[in-house]
């Protein structure tokens, strides 16, 4: 009675707004056919009834249980049912951690919900893929230049500076911290350096390093360190 179909894994719910047809639609959250619980995430998000809220975070959060497509559509429900503050603190909650797509998708909305706390939100969350760091450094983001640090550091301890999985990052995030600055900045690049003095036996690993003094004696002359 509430579709625009013949059955509710074929069709649409109409938009609607009274108790019942709200908690039918939250009933379907729980629905076999994962069309049907589309079409009532798509439903409850066009009648923006605050019940809908807690019932759509826990088809968000069930990350192994529940359909990707589905999950997605909670997520931008819940951007929109949320709105303002409300939204851009769930979305911090899955730019990290999660799936590619639901993260890529968590980061879009929060960029458009918070575009000026977004970096930070970022590094709140320590997102350290190449996009995040790229970002740190493009947007100048001061609250990033901790975790860089870290990271750099991490590196270094673990001495895998060079290595083939992580130099990319290394790279980005020496870049990046010169053009942040600040003093912390200086202090992990000038570390940075020291270790990197040390020529590398592996003649792969050496080319890396070439490439990294570079972009790293760069960072320093933009920070005006000998």
């Amino acid at each position: 009675m509430f579709l625009n179909g013949n059955s509710a894994g074929k069709g649409s719910f109409p938009r609607i707004c009274d108790k019942e047809s709200v908690e039918f639609l939250i009933d379907c959250l729980e629905h076999p056919d994962a069309r049907t619980r589309m079409a009532a995430v798509d439903a409850l998000s066009r009648s923006g009834d605050k019940r809908a809220r807690l019932p759509l975070k826990a088809v968000l959060a069930d990350r192994w249980g529940q359909n990707i497509e589905v999950r997605l559509a909670a997520l931008r429900c819940l951007s929109e049912v949320l709105g303002g503050s409300d939204a851009a603190a769930l979305l911090e909650n899955f730019v990290q951690g999660d799936s590619a797509r639901i993260m890529a998708a968590a980061r879009k909305l929060l960029k458009q919900r918070d575009p000026r706390r977004y970096t930070a939100r970022l590094a709140s969350r320590k997102c350290l893929d190449p996009w995040s760091i790229n970002a740190y450094g493009r947007e100048q983001e001061k609250f990033a230049v901790p975790l860089l640090a870290d990271f750099l550091t991490e590196c270094i301890s673990a001495e895998r500076l060079t290595a083939a999985r992580s130099w990319g990052r290394v790279f980005m995030a020496i870049k990046a911290l010169g053009l942040i600055g600040e003093a912390r900045a200086g202090e992990a690049l000038v570390r940075t350096r020291e270790v990197l003095a040390k020529p590398e036996k592996d003649s792969l690993q050496e080319k890396r390093r070439e490439k990294l003094l570079g972009v790293l004696e760069n960072s320093l002359i933009r920070l005006k360190i000998k």
